[in-house]
């Protein structure tokens, strides 16, 4: 079984960009009532994590819910610095950032593990 291995600085600055930034929206209002506008967005490879992961819900929202949560994402970033890249968060955080080009090859270490 491969086993890829995000380098700690990687993941510093994976923390850093989601603690860095979140969604904020105001709202403003107009003659029909108020819209809402972002004010601030969440990080790329976040926004992307939360788009690739939506929950089955009602259609009663317009836009899709996801299943991602920030505060467990990070303490799956918190255990994939201390060397623990098991977990369902850890899988999908290592798939988005083989996707966005944050992790390749030539900058993460691929070792092979029995189990």
């Amino acid at each position: 079984m491969d086993k890829t291995i995000i380098p700690p600085e990687v993941i510093k600055l994976l923390v850093d960009e989601l603690n860095g930034g979140w969604l904020e929206v105001c709202k403003i209002p107009t003659k029909r009532g108020y819209i809402r506008v972002s004010v601030s967005v969440n990080c790329e490879w976040y926004s992307r994590l939360c788009a690739a992961h939506t929950a089955q819900r009602r259609k009663r929202y317009r836009k899709p819910r996801t299943i991602i949560k920030r505060c467990v994402t990070l303490k799956a970033l918190d255990r994939m610095s201390r060397g623990n890249m098991t977990g369902v968060y850890a899988a999908r955080i290592i798939d988005i950032a083989r996707e966005m080009g944050i992790i390749s090859e030539y900058n993460a270490t691929v070792c092979t593990q029995e189990v």
